[in-house]
């Protein structure tokens, strides 16, 4: 029987042997209750067209204690005919600042489902992530988040005026009205070797995954730091290799904010573990810069080949921004400075992840102003959404491919994404971690 999309189909959990299994097309909600959720269902999933990292093949999958496996379990719950769809994992969000906030919080993580982003990396959560927070994610009916809390900034950095002193003034930190009060709590503020030693074990323990290091102009540094105005630049570089270092060896990653070429090459050789952004954040005048060239945002080939080799996983925010400093008269620069730095780093083997830092556009307008600039086909942007950039957030877990073993999340497409992008939006089915989820796609 072939249901229409807009009709619920509720799927049975009755326990009944494999002679008995009950048959079911799938619709694009279906009611699972939290309440039903007591045990992992084992589902057969067949006449699919399942993703394979090169295209798509016919297979029959099964998921059993919220796993995929090709070989059928003692028993089988339901089976959902696939109608000869198309298969993917869910897509990965590698920069974003949301998912913070109770108050906005249950529409935010409607919003990533809805669009099939199951994993979120949080590189700075501005806010503390309180007990209210935790309870909503990382659970199958929700997303599953990485936050990094407590941004390491240096006290002159202008995003302290530009962004915290904004919120100061909003009330967003409640009773709090200084920067200064903020420090080991939302933001850690790092001078001197001395502050690292004496805030370090609060930093540590505030983070469970990743340290989020603010570096900006770091080849300026002395100079910049006496400004009185204008772009100031972020932390000591020299600081960098003892928070990379500290962090490894408390089983925690680095993730770097950078600004040029210069930062990028400071990042590598500290041996960061994620570069949040390309080069390129601000360039020109805006960045203090008297001359237009482009070239302190180049990446050189030398840098290129040594975050390959030390697998630092470089994410994109290739969207232009319109908050920005200099926004719009800046977009033919920063397509060139990008283009040149995406190029050399694919050819380079570095790996390329996924992430927007943006609020209103998401992975696939990302995806969509990556291709424009002619360097990747739909096949490795498909990959780098749903395989990598997965990994590159949550690289302990089976996610990111539909093989055996592997977690049983996956997405049911109308049509072939490698052969238009804009098909990873159409999506009909969404399964996490074995369960079916209910989705408000309105």
């Amino acid at each position: 029987m072939n249901l229409q999309p807009k009709y619920l189909l509720l799927l049975s959990f009755i326990v009944i042997s494999c002679s008995q299994q009950t048959k079911n097309s799938y619709s694009e909600k279906v009611i699972v209750t939290e309440e039903k959720r007591t045990s992992t269902p084992n589902y057969k999933f067949e006449n699919g067209k399942w993703f394979d990292g090169k295209g798509f093949i016919e297979k029959t999958f099964y998921s059993s204690g919220n796993k995929l496996t090709e070989t059928a379990p003692f028993k089988i719950d339901s089976i959902i005919g696939l109608d000869g769809n198309y298969v993917i994992p869910p897509l990965g969000e590698g920069h974003m600042h949301n998912l913070n906030n109770i108050e906005t919080i249950d529409d935010e993580i409607n919003n990533y489902l809805s669009k099939g982003i199951y994993y979120v990396m949080v590189q700075d959560a501005l806010f503390e992530i309180k007990e209210d927070i935790l309870k909503k994610i990382n659970k199958p009916s929700s997303v599953d988040v990485i936050h990094a809390q407590g941004v390491v900034i240096a006290p002159w950095y202008n995003l302290l005026q530009n962004l915290h002193a904004h919120l100061l003034e909003r009330g967003e930190f409640g009773d709090r009205t200084k920067i200064s009060e903020l420090d080991t709590r939302e933001i850690f503020l790092i001078e001197t070797m001395d502050d690292l030693n004496l805030k370090w074990d609060l930093l540590a323990a505030k983070n469970t995954d990743i340290i989020k290091v603010l570096l900006a102009f770091s080849d300026e540094f002395e100079e910049r730091k006496l400004l009185s105005d204008g772009v100031r630049p972020g932390i000591d570089p020299k600081l960098l290799r003892p928070i990379v270092e500290r962090a490894h060896s408390a089983g925690l990653r680095v993730s770097l904010h950078i600004e040029t070429a210069a930062d990028f090459h400071f990042g590598v050789e500290a041996g960061v573990d994620i570069i949040a952004h390309l080069p390129g954040w601000r360039i020109g005048t805006d960045a203090g810069y008297d001359s237009i060239s482009i070239d302190p945002w180049l990446i050189s080939q030398d840098d290129a080949r040594m975050a390959a080799e030390k697998g630092i996983i470089q994410i994109t925010t290739s969207l232009p921004k319109q908050w920005l400093p200099g926004y719009p008269n800046n977009l033919e620069r920063l397509k060139k400075i990008h283009s040149h730095n995406l190029k050399l780093l694919n050819d380079n083997g570095v790996i390329i992840a996924i992430g927007t830092d943006s609020r209103s556009e998401s992975v696939t307008d990302e995806l969509k102003n990556l291709k424009g600039y002619g360097i990747f086909d739909n096949l490795t942007l498909l990959k780098m959404a749903v395989e990598t950039t997965p990994k590159a957030i949550f690289p302990k877990r089976m996610i990111g491919k539909l093989e055996e073993g592997y977690e049983a999340s996956f997405l049911v497409l109308n049509d072939n994404p490698i052969e238009a992008l804009t098909n990873m939006m159409d999506i009909r089915l969404s399964v996490k971690e074995g369960y079916i989820m209910n989705i408000d796609r309105n």
